[in-house]
């Protein structure tokens, strides 16, 4: 019987599965669209459904369907396995937990550990009717209890730790997991969780790797929340709460909407914002504006309507703008915040949520309202004129210009020039904000012979491939030019990076009839030819050889820039 992996490799094609995240367009035999893991303006990431692989030549990430899906959505290959078994259809059957499992790996057994711990909680909030009560008061149906996972840890030092420990999880896997601390009096543990409601955060494959708890009882510490720990599962600046229920509805309305916690996150989804995610006890970072980039254009911001809400906006303006995102705000009515007004009136949260307007329209609407003459003009300078610098769109920029023109009666030329110096400091935002791979082969800097060379053998590659004649003879004729034992040890050479050499090679040479140009092999084999007597000549000349060995060279050179010149 064949494999998860070849069940689901047989039933979504790598074309289907990248086109859900990214826009494709047709190239040849080939898709092409901007790469998806650096900023780019120019498409140089191309998928193969031939080969069922992806190739950037950017950045040089590459892979299958599961590489694809690990590195786009933060995952292991476990964890990209469920979220395309899922899609294919194909089902995944649980191993049996029991005595192997302590030979599995740390990070396997940090997904059990939690998924055990959940279940715990999880039981604890169904004999909880207090809880449950409260809950239900906040606004909050059975249906998003249940569909998120919510659950209660008890007001009681060791009961989750001893639960655990009967589970076969050792103190040191409970406490690397976040779920307990040694005691200061001896060598147990005392849980880290006590008297909260518990929101399991899940990784995009929908496996639980946190938590956050919100004090319902009294646990002996001030926190309204507390959030688990950093592990090898969880690090709080790259995870968005609700993620792996938003992504979909992201990606179809190419929108996202960000709250600031946990219920006002469970509010939206439940008013049928199912686009809506929110952090997890940190501020908005630049990995969480790249999560929501590789998804969106336009971000909605929507936090409470007090002092620390806007404060807490302000700082991720500026990111996503930076990022190159459509930013706009939310602005709700003092007091409230997105949890409050969807259990009192759903509907205008959701009105109040589609009526979002630019961030720069809000603020400078505020400016206006505040202030006036030059306390006025200061506050745009310093608080409106860097986000119009962020804006990548000319012509949204000269909306803005104008805008404030006409609302303060400052001139345009005036406005331009200001603006301009600004954009000149926000590159250095923007550049950091990039998430370019080190390793890009773009960077790597080669003679015009190597990259010729490399489509030369990548010609060989796709005509072998294709069972196209051809291949004997430009592997015969690169013999003649540079010797059969250098022949075969440069393809050897080449066969190490054939899967990045067949993508140049098929970008360039294969046409709409999946057929590879052999006018294109003749040109490079000539190209090839001259570019490696130059190389030698240059070699001869260094190592002082006899004018013999120079006048040969220089021959060869002379026959076959004639022959070139008679073709017409």
């Amino acid at each position: 019987m064949a494999s998860p992996v070849e069940q689901i490799k047989d039933k979504l094609s790598i074309a289907e599965v990248i086109g859900s995240y990214i826009k494709l367009e047709k190239a040849g035999a080939n898709f092409k669209a901007r790469c998806p893991f650096h900023n780019e303006k120019t498409p140089s990431f191309f998928v193969s459904p031939e080969r069922n692989t992806f190739y950037c030549f950017g950045c040089g990430a590459k892979g299958d369907i599961f590489s694809f899906v690990e590195q786009f959505e933060g995952l292991d290959f476990v964890g990209a396995l469920r979220v395309l078994a899922e899609r294919a259809g194909v089902e995944l059957r649980r191993r049996d937990i029991g005595p192997e499992a302590r030979e599995r790996s740390e990070r396997e057994r940090l997904f059990l550990i939690h998924e055990y711990a959940t279940l715990f909680f999880q039981r604890q909030l169904a004999d909880r009717a207090d809880v449950r009560n409260y809950l239900h008061q906040r606004g909050l149906s059975d249906t998003t209890i249940t569909a998120w996972r919510l659950g209660y840890a008890p007001a009681t030092w060791q009961t989750l730790s001893t639960y655990l420990q009967e589970k076969k999880f050792s103190n040191r896997e409970i406490e690397a997991a976040g779920f307990a601390k040694k005691s200061d009096k001896g060598n147990g543990l005392y849980d880290r969780f006590r008297g909260r409601i518990l929101f399991p955060i899940a990784d995009a494959a929908g496996r639980i790797i946190a938590f956050s708890g919100r004090q319902f009882e009294k646990d002996g510490t001030e926190a309204k929340y507390l959030n688990s720990p950093e592990t090898l599962l969880f690090q709080k600046s790259h995870v968005l709460y609700g993620w792996h229920m938003a992504r979909l509805a992201m990606r179809q309305k190419n929108e996202a909407i960000l709250v600031e916690g946990q219920m006002d996150l469970l509010a939206c989804h439940q008013a049928g914002l199912v686009n809506t995610v929110a952090t997890s006890g940190t501020a908005l970072t630049t990995e969480h504006i790249a999560l929501i980039r590789r998804l969106a254009h336009k971000l909605i911001i929507c936090y409470d309507a007090d002092a620390a809400g806007a404060s807490a906006a302000a700082r991720g303006f500026s990111l996503a703008l930076a990022a190159g995102l459509d930013v706009a705000i939310a602005t709700l009515p003092d007091g409230t915040d997105p949890a409050d007004l969807a259990a009192t009136d759903p509907e205008k949260l959701v009105t109040f949520i589609t009526n979002a307007r630019h961030i720069i329209d809000v603020e400078l609407e505020r400016i206006i309202s505040r202030t006036s003459g030059r306390d006025r003009d200061r506050a745009i300078e310093r608080d409106i004129v860097p986000y119009i610098a962020m804006v990548d769109s000319q012509i949204e920029r000269s909306r803005f210009i104008t805008t404030v023109a006409h609302l303060t009666g400052l001139r345009e030329e005036l406005l331009w020039d200001v603006v301009k110096k600004a954009a000149l400091r926000t590159n250095v935002e923007k550049t950091s904000l990039q998430t370019t791979n080190p390793n890009s082969l773009a960077s790597a800097k080669k003679s015009r012979r190597e990259t010729i060379e490399r489509l030369l053998w990548g010609i060989v590659f796709l005509l072998d491939e294709r069972d196209q004649a051809g291949a004997l003879d430009i592997r015969q004729k690169i013999s003649i030019i540079v010797g059969t034992s250098e022949a075969q040890q440069r393809e050897q050479e080449a066969l190490r990076a054939k899967d990045t050499i067949l993508f140049e090679s098929e970008a360039a040479f294969v046409s709409g009839d999946n057929t590879v140009s052999m006018q294109a092999a003749h040109e490079l084999l000539a190209d090839f030819e001259e570019e490696w007597l130059r190389e030698q000549l240059a070699a001869a000349t260094r190592a002082g050889k006899s004018q013999d060995v120079m006048n040969e060279l220089l021959l060869r050179l002379r026959a076959i820039h004639q022959k070139r010149s008679q073709v017409v």
